[in-house]
This record gives C-alpha cells, sequence and structure tokens, in this order.
C-alpha cells in the first residue's frame, strides 16, 4: 500500500496520519459504490468490502486523535454495511469458482447453469438490500461524516508520536494473535478458526498502514499474514460455499441430476476444508514462532514510549 506508506511517512503528527487514512479509504469507497449498484462485476464488491474494513480498522486505532464518539457511531454504520457486503461477496466468490469445481466433478453444461441461476438467484436479496443502502440518504449522510473526520480541523488533540503510537497498536494486535490459541474454540474449530483469519487481518492493516514507521519488520510481517490469510480464507471460503450450497440444494429437487452434482460440490468443500485445516496446523507454529520474535522486538520501543 504505497499510499498509505506516504501518509503514514508523512509526519510525526498521528491526526494527520489517521486523517491521511481516512481520506484515502473513503475515495476507495467512493469509486467502487457506482460499480457495486450497477453490478458490473465482483471486483468492485470486493474493493468496497476491503476499503470499509480498512477504514473500521482505520477509526478503531484512532478514535483518540480524532473525534472519539464520532468514530464509533461510523463504524457502527459501516460494520452494517460491510456485513452485507460480506454476503454478495460470498456468492461471488462461490460463482467464480463454480465453473471450475463442476468440472472436478464432471458435472454437464446444464447442470452446472442450473445451479449457477440458483446460486444468482439467491444472491439477488442481499444486492438488493446492498443498493438500497448505498443510494439511502443515511449513506450519504455517513460518507459525509467519514469526509468531516479527514478534514484537516477534525483534530481535537495535540499531536503525538506516531513511532510509539504504532509500537503499541502492533504489540496488541501481536498479543492478541499469539494469544489465540489458548483461547477455548468452544466445540466450533471453524469459527474459531475465523476468529483468528480476523485477528491476522487486523495485525496486518496496522503494518500496511505503518510500513515505514518500524524498520523491516512490518514488511516481514505483512508477507507473513499474507500467507496465513491465504490459507484461512480457502478455509473459510470453503465453509461458506458448503452452506450456500446446502441452502440452494433446496432449489434443485425439480432437477435430480443438479442436485447430484450439488452433492458431490458440497463434498469438494469438505475436502477443501480439510486440507487447508492440515495446511494451517503445518504453518502455525512457524507463523506464531515469528510473531512471538517480533513482539519480543517491541519491548525497548514501548518501553521508551
Amino acid at each position: 500500500m504505497t499510499a498509505t506508506a506516504a501518509i503514514a511517512s508523512s509526519g510525526n503528527d498521528i491526526a494527520a496520519c489517521a486523517r491521511g487514512i481516512l481520506a484515502q479509504q473513503s475515495r476507495h469507497i467512493a469509486d467502487n459504490v457506482p460499480g457495486v449498484i450497477a453490478d458490473r462485476g465482483t471486483r468492485c464488491v470486493h474493493n468496497a468490502r476491503v476499503a470499509l474494513r480498512r477504514t473500521r480498522c482505520a477509526l478503531k486505532l484512532f478514535p483518540a486523535f480524532v473525534r472519539n464518539r464520532a468514530c464509533r457511531d461510523l463504524r457502527a454504520r459501516l460494520g452494517r454495511i460491510q456485513e452485507t457486503l460480506g454476503r454478495v461477496r460470498d456468492y461471488d466468490v462461490l460463482l467464480d469458482a463454480l465453473a471450475g469445481q463442476c468440472g472436478r466433478v464432471a458435472a454437464t453444461a446444464n447442470d452446472a447453469h442450473a445451479i449457477e441461476t440458483a446460486l444468482r438467484a439467491r444472491r439477488a436479496q442481499p444486492l438488493k438490500e446492498l443498493c438500497a443502502m448505498f443510494t439511502a440518504p443515511a449513506f450519504r449522510n455517513t460518507t459525509g461524516a467519514l469526509a468531516a473526520l479527514a478534514r484537516p480541523d477534525a483534530r481535537r488533540h495535540g499531536p503525538g508520536n506516531v513511532d510509539a503510537m504504532v509500537s503499541r497498536a502492533l504489540d496488541k494486535a501481536l498479543k492478541r494473535v499469539c494469544s489465540w490459541a489458548r483461547t477455548d474454540d468452544g466445540g466450533n474449530v471453524h469459527a474459531h478458526l475465523h476468529l483468528l483469519r480476523i485477528l491476522v487481518r487486523r495485525l496486518r492493516y496496522v503494518c500496511e498502514f505503518f510500513p515505514a514507521a518500524l524498520s523491516g519488520r512490518p514488511g516481514k510481517a505483512i508477507a507473513l499474514c499474507t500467507k496465513l490469510q491465504d490459507i484461512l480464507g480457502r478455509h473459510q471460503d470453503a465453509c461458506t460455499a458448503l452452506g450456500l450450497l446446502t441452502a440452494v440444494a433446496d432449489d434443485l429437487h425439480g432437477t435430480p441430476s443438479a442436485l447430484l452434482v450439488c452433492g458431490a460440490l458440497i463434498q469438494l468443500q469438505r475436502e477443501t476444508i480439510a486440507a487447508q485445516h492440515a495446511a494451517f496446523g503445518l504453518f502455525w507454529p512457524k507463523f506464531e514462532k515469528r510473531m512471538r520474535r517480533m513482539r519480543k522486538t517491541l519491548a525497548p520501543m514501548l518501553d521508551a514510549s
């Protein structure tokens, strides 16, 4: 994220960094909303969702340096939009992979088309809800409030030291990731892994917001986080696809052959989940060791701040 790096490296004023990051992500949201409304492909949905996630992460990082109450309110409002974007994105991920997966289970063109049609029909409802959100006055108010936070006069506190703030934020994110293995999974391994994915994503965002603030460590952390996110992402995509295909099977009872293909696709998701779980088991010890080592190197900076 070169642009973000330039913003974060432009000065030692946390409020200025916060405004720069919020302004950048606000532009990314605005650039992709028209494409989502027009349903111009999956990329716009993906980009808008990522920009919303980064914005919410920044709002959580910087509330004391802009307007605390406004940050909490905006995070809640953007969170509702993000949830609906996620529902649309879940269908998009499966639809993008559907042709390849149907080929793996030797589905006929007619059966593949029947499953795709059923999935697109189910996708239509969350997309309709999302478009209603983006065209409502409440969304214009939300983007206006976000723009207000990004203005130079939005600061409510004096400048702070970026390096000290980033050290604390990075240590907090690392602590949560490293503590994940000691938390109870509540009997739901898939949900537990999804929680780790969220924690790793937050760690990655902090590193991407401030890649120059802590020498070469963030670059290494970003690469490791990306690899782990890829594994956990494939795991989560398969878990989500399994649920979507199980639900869409109810729409295929009139086409028995398509229903059989749907069952084969469900089994394929189970196999993917098992494979990615195994891949995670191999990679996690290396990742956790690197993160703990990175956290130790932060100790002198935290003591100094």
